[in-house]
Order: C-alpha cells, then sequence, then structure tokens
C-alpha cells in the first residue's frame, strides 16, 4: 500500500509497510523502496512506512530503503539486512538525509543505520524490546499516524488493517516442542492473538510437520540447540494476512515437561562496524553459551587470512579489531563458530 500526500512531489510514499523477504543483484534493494529519489539529490520522500521483511543484495542494501537521495523520516525496519553496502535503514545515503529512523539492531544484525557517512542521519538501533516502546521513538506522532501495543508489538500504522508482527524466541523444550507455542510471543495489533497461524520456511537440524510439532534427532543430546524460521500470519475470512519471518532458537532439555524462556536472548554476531573500512573494522559479538568459540576470516577463495578468536569464552559480549592494511582490497568474510553454531558476515575492505 502506498499514497502520495498532498503537498509533496509524485514521489512521496507514505502511511506504507512490507512484510515480505526481498532479495536482488546489483542496484539499491530495500524494504520500502529501492532508490529513494529519481538520482542523485533526489526528489523523493518516504515517510511513515516501515518494513520487516529480510533484505539480501549484492550491492546497496536497507532496511527501508537500498538507496537514499533525498529524505526518509520516521520509518523503522525489522528484518535482517545483508549485501555489499548495508545499513539497518538505508544502504547508500550518500549527502541525503535520514529524520528519526529507527532498526531492530538484534534482528537486522547491524550496529549501524546507514552504510556511508556523508550524509545526515537521526535514529537509533534498538533492541527488540526497545522497539515495543513509544520512548523510543522520538518526535513519532502516536496519536494520530502511529499505534503501538506497549511492551507487545512493534508499531502500526493507523487506519490501515497491519499484518501480524513474529518476534524471535529463545526457548527451551524436551524432545517435542509445539509449534504453536512459538505464537505466544506474536501480537496482532487488531486483534491480539485471535487467529494467528504459522508457517514453517525452515528448520537447522530437526524434522517438523509444518503444522503441530518439530521434534529433535535422536542423535542430539540436551544443551543442543535448533534454529526455525517461520512466518507468522492472520487467518481472515477469505485469505491470510501474512506479517513476517521470525528467528526460533530452541534449546533441547529433556529434563524441562514443558516449555520455557531461554536466558541467552540476543544474536551471537553482530555485523562489524564501519562496513566499508578502509584499514581497520571492529567485530562486535556476543556469546550464548559458555564453550569455545572460533572467529576467523577468509578470502573469497576460502583461504584464511585472520584468526581472530580461538579459544573457551565464558557468556558475554565482546569485541575484537581486525587490522587489514596490508592486504589487497575486495570483500572478506568473516566467520564465528560456537559450538552447532556458525553464521558468517561479508567484511568490504576499501583503500
Amino acid at each position: 500500500m502506498w499514497v502520495v500526500l498532498p503537498g509533496l512531489t509524485r514521489s512521496a510514499i507514505s502511511i506504507c509497510y512490507a512484510t515480505g523477504n526481498i532479495s536482488g543483484i546489483y542496484g539499491s534493494i530495500g524494504g520500502i523502496v529501492g532508490s529513494n529519489g529519481a538520482g542523485y539529490k533526489g526528489p523523493g520522500k518516504t515517510i511513515n512506512c516501515y518494513s520487516t521483511g529480510n533484505i539480501n543484495a549484492t550491492d546497496d542494501a536497507g532496511g527501508v530503503a537500498g538507496s537514499n537521495n533525498d529524505t526518509i523520516l520516521y520509518c523503522y525496519a525489522t528484518g535482517k539486512v545483508t549485501g555489499g553496502y548495508i545499513g539497518g535503514v538505508v544502504g547508500n545515503n550518500y549527502e541525503a538525509t535520514v529524520i528519526q529512523c529507527n532498526w531492530n539492531k538484534e534482528t537486522t544484525g547491524l550496529i549501524s543505520g546507514h552504510g556511508d557517512n556523508h550524509s545526515s542521519f537521526s535514529g537509533s538501533g534498538l533492541t527488540t524490546v526497545q522497539m515495543q516502546k513509544t520512548s523510543s521513538f522520538t518526535g513519532w506522532d502516536f496519536n494520530k499516524v502511529w499505534v503501538i501495543r506497549t511492551d507487545s508489538t512493534y508499531p502500526g500504522l493507523r487506519g490501515i488493517d497491519n499484518a501480524p508482527f513474529a518476534l524471535p524466541d529463545f526457548l527451551k523444550s524436551n524432545r517435542t516442542f509445539t509449534l504453536s507455542r512459538l505464537l505466544l510471543n506474536d501480537y496482532d495489533l487488531q486483534s491480539v492473538h485471535k487467529n494467528l497461524v504459522l508457517k514453517i520456511i525452515r528448520v537447522s537440524e530437526g524434522t517438523t510437520d509444518s503444522v503441530s510439532k518439530f521434534t529433535f534427532p535422536a542423535n542430539v543430546s540436551n544443551d543442543r540447540a535448533d534454529t526455525l524460521y517461520y512466518r507468522v500470519g492472520k487467518a481472515l475470512v477469505a485469505d491470510t494476512l501474512w506479517g513476517n519471518t521470525a528467528k526460533s532458537v530452541i534449546t533441547l532439555d529433556e529434563t524441562f515437561t514443558s516449555v520455557g524462556l531461554y536466558p541467552e536472548e540476543s544474536l551471537p554476531l553482530i555485523q562489524n562496524y564501519p562496513n566499508p573500512f578502509t584499514s581497520t573494522t571492529t567485530i562486535r559479538y556476543k556469546v550464548t553459551g559458555a564453550g569455545f568459540v572460533s572467529l576467523k576470516v577468509f578470502n573469497t577463495m576460502g583461504g584464511e587470512v585472520g584468526s581472530l578468536v580461538n579459544e573457551r569464552k565464558p557468556v558475554g559480549e565482546y569485541s575484537v579489531d581486525w587490522n587489514a592494511t596490508e592486504l589487497a582490497k575486495g570483500i572478506y568474510f568473516c566467520r564465528m563458530q560456537a559450538g552447532s553454531f556458525s553464521e558468517t558476515r561479508k567484511l568490504i575492505l576499501q583503500k
């Protein structure tokens, strides 16, 4: 849905949202708009919009816009963003303006809202908990434009039927897990939990019938975690209004008789900053279960060019600097391995 507001240019986009995942090759890829504005320095305005889908591109990628040539105001994004030149809100924001736009730094995997520092940017990277509070959205109009169920949902838009919100889960369970339990942490602005359904996208190890239950493999022992990705929807009379895809980490505990919250609730590896970088970049990561952690950097041919962490680590948040001064410019990959968990991020070295 998009609306052209009176008094603004014909390229204004307002009062809209997107929930689907978007992938693209080259160009600019964003949750709401690819390139905000017709070219260098606009014109183009995106106002009061949000995106909850995952964004992936080979070049500019952002939660709201792949590139921005004019102005983006009062927007937010929560989906994971991957690509070459990326930001939680905007990928390439060169000599443009972003006003009070936020992003979920846990689910996007990013600590920066934009990939280019030659611009005006205001807004914050928030945790999932902070994203559910009006106090986190400075200057936003929650009387006429936005609405929120405090501590339950992300902000939604007044006057339209918002899709339901799927929020990340970190749970422990015995060997069989009832899938409907995932919906207890998901909300619809209009009906709360009423008529919510889910669709399993994929699982990392276990098996699922995609409808009612998930089962850990027989050879998996206690404290082993499995990751499920599912999409939440709201059943309507003739159709289903689908919301975003959420990540749920379920840890096996056969001594546990039901399902409970798992205490460590954030992504183990967070995007490096700055990215792209010219010589040194800082990589922040979190260890959610004490154990051996490996953090290594590889080139595009798979050759190891740096070993940053190779030791046991207790639960906690860490950061490490990678100095690539002596390496050629190009794309590198940082891979974290912690127990059964593995995640890889793209690093872009420019000189």
